[in-house]
């Protein structure tokens, strides 16, 4: 029998998803985590990105705008900013998103805050435009 990963997203609002899955990747800070079952136990801080989980064949994917993700006793916990998955992110809400935040800083220096909406609404977007590629 193949084993699997208790896997949770956690955002301050509610649980995205929580189920058992095969494989974790995660945009982290250093760079992609991918996690197996197996894994030793970790704590990593994500940045703004995609991450993705997998249970069989499928696959799904969600826009995490940061936060942690923590492996302990074989569970994997990620406690999210923000986290949408991809079929809930609407094309004109992500384009606008990322029109307003590339308008508002053009020209200026951007503090922590500014920099991290920035790159997600950006992310939120390639998300978005990979996913109706796939669609198609």
């Amino acid at each position: 029998m193949r084993r699997k990963i208790p896997f949770s997203i956690v955002t301050p609002e509610k649980v995205i998803y929580e189920a058992e899955v095969d494989s974790v990747v995660a945009p982290s800070y250093d760079g992609q985590l991918g996690i197996l079952p197996g894994h030793s136990p970790l704590l990593a801080q994500m940045v703004p990105g995609v991450l993705r989980f997998r249970s069989g064949d499928d696959e799904q994917v969600l826009a995490v705008s940061g936060g942690y993700l923590e492996i302990e006793k074989g569970r994997v916990a990620v406690f999210a900013e923000t986290a949408a998955m991809a079929d809930e992110i609407e094309d004109e809400r992500a384009v606008q998103a990322s029109e307003r935040e590339k308008g508002t800083f053009q020209g200026e220096v951007l503090d922590k805050q500014a920099m991290a909406s920035m790159k997600k609404a950006l992310t939120q977007l390639r998300l978005f435009e990979k996913n109706r590629r796939k669609n198609r």
